[in-house]
């Protein structure tokens, strides 16, 4: 959960910087993105680098991620849902399916 927190507040940071547009992701791929940025957070040392080649993997710009957190700051009480889905997704990830 602190890895979360640190995270949002690097987020908000973006948010300081970011440019206002429309363009932003939907809440599946924002999900996977943001997950994907905790954990490279934990196992890199945080640089543009993998924040660039995570946005490339999910074919998005760092405005369209900065947009979509933008959209999430205006409407905060979605930030809820989404932080329990980012939880699952990363519970799950630990799991390994039952072999048969």
């Amino acid at each position: 959960m602190k890895r979360i927190l640190v995270l949002f507040l690097f987020l908000l940071s973006l948010v300081v910087c970011g440019c206002k547009s429309k363009e932003r992701l939907d809440e599946d791929t924002f999900v996977n993105v943001y997950t994907d940025l905790i954990i490279a957070e934990d196992t890199v040392d945080v640089s543009k680098n993998f924040k660039n080649e995570i946005f490339k993997k999910y074919n998005i710009s760092e405005k369209t991620y900065t947009n979509t957190v933008n959209y999430y700051n205006d409407k905060p009480e979605k930030w809820q849902k989404f932080f329990e889905k980012v939880e699952d997704k990363v519970t799950n990830m630990g799991k390994k399916p039952a072999k048969k």
